[in-house]
């Protein structure tokens, strides 16, 4: 998306961070690389064999752990609020 918006190669370039810590990544927080994450988010929600990760070369415990994650956040990811109705 950066490169579609323009932006500079030095920010696209930079690790995702909560800028709280200097010189601590998201990656370093959270314990996995979002590449990884993202492929087994794909996988699970796709209905993939989770062999397919393993084959990959991504270890059965840090998917086991990232799935735990997704489930430890779910909270994060609903919406208790109704959407306002708009009358277009």
């Amino acid at each position: 998306m950066g490169k579609h918006l323009g932006l500079p190669e030095y920010i696209m370039g930079e690790k995702p961070s909560q800028e709280t810590f200097k010189g601590i990544s998201d990656d370093d927080i959270i314990g996995h690389k979002y590449a990884v994450i993202d492929l087994v988010a794909y996988t699970l929600e796709n209905g993939l064999d989770g062999e397919t990760i393993v084959r990959a070369g991504v270890s059965r415990d840090e998917i086991e752990s990232i799935k735990r994650l997704h489930e430890l956040s779910a909270r994060k990811r609903e919406n208790e609020h109704e959407c306002p109705f708009i009358d277009v």
